[in-house]
């Protein structure tokens, strides 16, 4: 079945991540990041041998964040740099990440941060708490559960749990889907897992789970129609515009264009190629047309209606 993001988010608040981002791609930069990652993994895995759970563990980094960032300080001063560093503890959004043994999902997950200089380099992730930075492979599973994590996402990470790839493809699409609704405003009020409530009153449901209302196996639903599309009103087109433009990867079906009536518009696609159209709001077509000069006869004229 599908990993909801409500399995990710139970999972992301068992762990916190580690996050170190170097000043740069160059050969040194990345070699003292390294330098830097050591250091601070060995304070680390001594500050959090005794931590039992999340909370421990983040109350326990919180109050050694200056001393973390003193730490990384002094290794970079050693190895004859000047760059300044700053470590913090904070939520951060990852990609579905695989390391030796274990694979986490992508999404938002509090990570302790070393920004070292400009922090413009190649970044190195890895597992603060549970300690699985330093576990060898085959001591993930058990290292994981005595933090806290159940058995089931010890599986999924662990890839014990067959069909995981899938869990967490399903995962990073979440991810991209959400981008795309919050272009049209649309933001999640609840997730059951196979089906998610967004404001609104529209809710997406997972394929298997639909295709069971209906009686019909997965197989017999298909995707991509152009006989009908969801529609979207907005008053601040032009805003909408800018922001489905500049801030997004989402194909259009078209470029926006202006209806005979007056009405702009946009079609896109969504994840699964059905249609999303948003046009601007008729009552700002009217105002538009109003303040070009015409009066209500020349608007309905305008209008064809």
């Amino acid at each position: 079945g599908a990993l909801s993001l409500g399995e990710q988010t139970a999972l992301s608040e068992k762990v916190v991540r580690l996050h170190v981002l170097a000043n740069s791609d160059s050969e040194e930069d990345q070699a003292l990041k390294l330098r830097v990652r050591d250091r601070v993994l060995a304070e680390t895995e001594t500050l959090l041998e005794a931590s039992a759970d999340r909370k421990d563990a983040e109350q326990r980094l919180t109050a050694a964040l200056p001393e973390l960032e003193r730490l990384a300080a002094e290794e970079i001063a050693e190895s004859d740099y000047d760059y300044p560093v700053s470590v913090r503890l904070e939520e951060t959004a990852f990609p579905t990440r695989t390391y030796d043994g274990f694979t986490l999902p992508a999404g938002e997950y509090l990570a302790l941060r070393v920004l070292i200089g400009a922090a413009e380099g190649q970044n190195w992730w890895c597992v603060v708490f549970p300690p699985l930075c330093a576990a060898a492979s085959e001591d993930v599973a058990e290292t994981a559960l005595a933090a806290g994590l159940s058995e089931d996402q010890v599986g999924l990470i662990t890839e014990e749990n067959r069909g995981y790839e899938l869990r967490l493809k399903s995962v990073e699409l979440w991810e991209k889907l959400k981008a795309r609704l919050a272009v049209l405003g649309l933001e999640p009020i609840s997730d059951f897992g196979a089906n998610v409530v967004l404001e609104g009153g529209l809710a997406l449901q997972t394929l298997d789970s639909w295709a069971g209302f209906l009686g019909k196996t997965p197989e017999e639903i298909t995707f991509g129609g152009y006989d009908s599309e969801v529609y979207f009103e907005t008053e601040d087109f032009d805003g909408f515009l800018r922001q489905l433009l500049e801030g997004s990867s989402v194909e259009l079906v078209h470029p926006p264009l202006e209806h005979r009536c007056g009405q702009r518009v946009v079609r896109l696609y969504d994840p699964d190629r059905h249609i999303i159209e948003v046009g601007e709001a008729m009552s700002d077509v009217c105002r538009r047309f109003r303040d070009s000069g015409l009066d209500e006869e020349g608007i309905v004229e305008r209008q064809d209606i």
